[in-house]
């Protein structure tokens, strides 16, 4: 019996070197398991991630083309504005040139006519020696003061025949001095 027991003492004793390898052998193997299954959420949770940052990637690079795309379509309506107010203010400015060439051209013209009609009234109240002078000289006409038909005395202040209204004289005397010559022209303004 002593020989039964010691049997059972070496095989209780193996049986516990079994128990406390298997222990070991089981707590790395929960261990690894439980790696495992870390390993295998981390690698779920990564493939998610990867996924959600993919799609935020697309999605950011929409909205950067739409940005773009908004960006674009501002530039080219500014531009158009630009464009029209330019277009405006070209045709202004050509309306107002037109209307300042206008309002020139008839104050011109209203020049030209009163420079006409003072030369015509200088020039018929001028003897035939004073427009042989003036026709040798055309610049006197612009410098000259009218003259008396009669006596050829220079003055702003001569008075019109009463029967033409363009020929000058000093006075009645003057006039009356000179009617046989004027008469005929008289009669032919008239």
């Amino acid at each position: 019996m002593a020989g039964g027991i010691s049997r059972i003492q070496g095989l209780l004793g193996r049986l516990m070197e079994n128990i406390a390898q298997l222990q070991t052998s089981f707590h790395e193997s929960v261990e690894k398991q439980a790696e495992m299954s870390v390993t295998k959420e981390r690698r779920e949770l990564r493939k998610k991630f990867k996924a959600e940052q993919e799609e935020m990637l697309k999605s950011s690079k929409r909205e950067r083309s739409n940005t773009e795309e908004l960006f674009t379509d501002i530039t080219r309506y500014a531009r158009q504005c630009l464009e029209e107010v330019k277009r405006e203010k070209d045709e202004n400015l050509k309306a107002l040139t037109r209307e300042e060439k206008l309002k020139n051209s008839k104050e011109l013209q209203e020049i030209i006519t009163k420079t006409r009609n003072d030369t015509i009234a200088k020039l018929s109240s001028c003897s035939e020696s004073q427009l042989k002078e003036i026709s040798e000289n055309p610049d006197l006409v612009l410098t000259w003061a009218p003259r008396c038909a009669s006596c050829g005395k220079e003055s702003e202040w001569l008075c019109f025949c009463e029967a033409c209204k363009v020929t000058r004289y000093c006075d009645e005397n003057c006039q009356a001095a000179d009617w046989e010559r004027h008469q005929n022209t008289c009669v032919g303004l008239n």
